[in-house]
């Protein structure tokens, strides 16, 4: 068994401006919430002015207005690489809760942010 896991979470974005608020829970079978990292389909466009609000067992990680930009990365990035690695929080279940506020500039509505969580340590 690893002892890694990506867990995915799906933020649907109907249209242009909205503030959608999303929680869950990380997987009981995982000690560390180790990383993040954001993937929206128009990198060029949706990224810009896109906000993301994250906390993880009510401990603010990432304030209001930390724009999504900060946890993106091109294609021209190892896979290996593309994660924000300055996470170190506990998973086992932790509810995690955020706001996703879209920029209002992706190229075509609807859209899917997608969060990838970098979960260690499995129990």
């Amino acid at each position: 068994m690893s002892d890694i896991k990506y867990q995915l979470l799906k933020i649907k974005i109907a249209e242009s401006g909205v503030s959608i608020k999303f929680s869950a829970d990380t997987d009981k079978k995982y000690k560390r919430l180790k990383g993040i990292f954001a993937s929206l389909p128009d990198t060029g466009n949706a990224l810009f002015g896109s906000t993301l609000e994250l906390r993880v067992a009510d401990v603010e990680v990432f304030p209001e207005e930390f724009e999504i930009k900060m946890l993106s990365c091109g294609q021209n990035v190892s896979p290996n690489e593309r994660f924000y690695t300055q996470l170190d929080e506990e998973a086992e279940g932790s509810r995690i809760e955020g706001r996703y506020i879209d920029g209002g500039n992706a190229a075509a509505y609807p859209y899917t942010a997608k969060l990838y969580l970098l979960l260690q340590e499995k129990v």
